[in-house]
């Protein structure tokens, strides 16, 4: 099966923050405590992988890109502008 190409938008508190703290392996869902966010969930699940994450504060990008290692943009324009878009399946 291919992987779901997932894009993430909005990044806060249920979007990557609330369970930033918590260790996890990629593609592992037994590997963290809890999966709170959107984000943990998709890293987590072996049939998911990030083509990007968006939102407006510049902050949450740089958190998002930094635990997840995926790209992030403060919004669709710019994704779709940039090098990295691509259409999610």
């Amino acid at each position: 099966m291919n992987n779901l190409n997932t894009v993430i938008i909005g990044l806060g508190n249920i979007g990557c923050k609330y369970d930033y703290n918590i260790p996890f392996i990629f593609n592992d869902p037994k590997s963290s405590k809890y999966i709170l966010t959107h984000a943990r969930a998709v890293a987590c699940h072996p049939n998911f992988s990030f083509l990007c994450g968006i939102d407006s504060d510049l902050v949450a990008c740089e958190l998002f890109k930094k635990k997840y290692k995926t790209p992030a943009f403060s919004n669709i324009t710019e994704w779709s502008n940039s090098k990295e878009f691509r259409n999610p399946d």
